[in-house]
């Protein structure tokens, strides 16, 4: 059978029985239904597979780091130990070992079921994230999902054929809606940062700078009463800074195959 790993048609076939990755596939499930044959039930629901995900992945995590700080320090002539790649690299490399256990499951689960084949995308479009910011927006993409499952497909040897991606782009659309809202939210955020600076900076002798933080709801009213709570002593950092983006040619694919 064939494994769908995305719900994008463009990347089914259409001569062979399909078995779908996940729900993520069927954004219409009455509709579509009927043209396909399984379907791989969510890996997670049981909590004893969660467990021993987590006991796997963080294992794997402070292996993969030791070995990324051995590589790095040589390719790039210093000593840095394995704490230092922990804050510099720790946050993306362990969310990206998740993603890579995940889809690793879902093809062995796949197999079990009959999956044999499936389309990847072709490596001369994949995309690389500025920053560990857009690498979660594009997490929330069916075209970067689709690379990262097609990057496991290739580390396995699943049988696959190659297909260019002519359908989607690489970015996270927002309504006009919500581009008002941020818009409104960013400024916001920037006067309110501008005055938290200098009021900390004349009338406190004390200050600690919070680092981006996060609010589950109602964020800018918590940090404005933390701020009044602590007697202006609270400078908050959000790391909001412009960010410059890199061209493809311009990126150093020696280096990431390190």
């Amino acid at each position: 059978m064939f494994l769908a790993l995305i719900s994008n048609k463009k990347f089914w076939v259409k001569n062979q029985k399909i078995i779908l990755a996940g729900e993520w596939c069927l954004p219409n499930l009455n509709k579509s239904r009927s043209k396909y044959h399984k379907k791989i039930s969510f890996i997670w629901q049981d909590s004893n597979n969660e467990k021993k995900a987590y006991k796997y992945c963080n294992k794997l995590y402070f292996k993969s780091l030791s070995d990324i700080s051995k590589s790095l320090n040589q390719y790039l002539k210093i000593n840095q130990d394995v704490q230092f790649y922990h804050i510099l690299l720790g946050n993306w490399t362990i969310h990206f070992i998740h993603q890579a256990y995940d889809k690793f499951q879902i093809f062995n689960q796949a197999k079990k079921k009959g999956a044999t084949n499936t389309y990847i995308l072709d490596n001369s479009q994949y995309y690389y994230p500025i920053d560990f910011e857009d690498y979660s927006q594009q997490l929330l993409t069916e075209i970067y999902q689709l690379q990262l499952f097609s990057q496991i497909a290739l580390h396995i040897n699943f049988k696959h054929k190659i297909k260019k991606n002519t359908y989607q782009k690489f970015s996270f659309k927002n309504t006009f809606k919500t581009k008002i809202i941020n818009s409104f939210s960013y400024w916001v955020e920037l006067i309110f940062q501008m005055l938290n600076y200098y009021i900390c900076l004349f009338f406190s002798k004390k200050r600690v700078v919070y680092v981006n933080p996060h609010f589950k709801r109602r964020s800018f009213y918590n940090k404005l009463k933390l701020f009044i709570a602590s007697k202006a002593s609270v400078h908050f950092d959000n790391f909001n800074y412009k960010k410059k983006i890199i061209s493809k040619e311009k990126i150093d694919l020696n280096f990431r195959k390190v």
